[in-house]
């Protein structure tokens, strides 16, 4: 059986996903770019071929800021970010009609009028961490707060949050300062962060969000994201 492996190629971590000729999803996997894209994609290859054997991977398609990295020898297709994306959002969810992508360190919105038939109209952050995973982590790391415990306790905040300025890590440093000062405990500090990263997000366009909206990316995984966007 022929297999196919999709690889995103991302500023924080590279991510694999193999299928079959049916788009089963086989597995996917993911490795944290430590030392450079080229040695994280090269471990996740490693591992999924140590799997099912190279001689059974037909084909392979990749995407991501990092993508470009990939020698041209090894004859992968490239793809753009927003095709990728949509079309992966779209293969499970073909009502789609906004996809909101936060990553490590570039965020994007993709608005679709009729799946891929039409053009669709991409809306992106400036080359900048603000209102990313990354943006995040700086925050956390600066409140001594893991990644693992931040959606929780900003989860747990009650009242209004403070505001917190988003797109400059330098300002949101001044915001935090003034707020420990003021005697803020972490839990609104923290959820402020996502409101932050939420009006960020909106930003990039005017005017309403077609429904429904999907969120995507690695930040998509943190509640406290999700709830401050919703």
């Amino acid at each position: 059986m022929s297999h196919y492996l999709g690889i995103d190629v991302g500023s924080v971590s590279v991510k694999l996903c193999l299928v079959n000729n049916s788009g089963q999803v086989l597995r996917t996997d993911t490795e944290k770019v430590r030392t450079g894209p080229r040695a994280a994609v090269s471990e996740l290859v490693s591992r999924v071929v140590a799997d099912v054997g190279a001689d059974d991977i037909a084909a392979a398609g990749v995407s991501g800021t990092g993508s470009s990295l990939i020698p041209a020898e090894l004859g992968w297709t490239s793809y753009s970010n927003s095709l990728a994306i949509a079309s992966g959002v779209l293969h499970y969810n073909r009502d789609a009609r906004t996809i909101i992508q936060i990553g490590g360190q570039s965020s994007l919105i993709i608005e679709l009028e009729d799946g891929l038939t039409r053009p669709w109209k991409v809306e992106s952050n400036p080359l900048c961490a603000a209102g990313t995973g990354r943006f995040l982590e700086q925050q956390a790391y600066r409140l001594g707060i893991s990644m693992d415990d931040f959606a929780t306790l900003a989860l747990s905040c009650t009242g209004v949050a403070p505001r917190i300025a988003a797109r400059c890590s330098v300002f949101a440093k001044t915001d935090l300062i003034h707020l420990q000062q003021k005697g803020v405990t972490i839990e609104p500090m923290l959820y402020a962060l996502c409101e932050s990263v939420a009006r960020m997000v909106g930003s990039f366009k005017k005017g309403p969000f077609a429904t429904p909206i999907y969120v995507v990316g690695g930040v998509a995984a943190n509640a406290a994201i999700v709830k401050a966007m919703e």
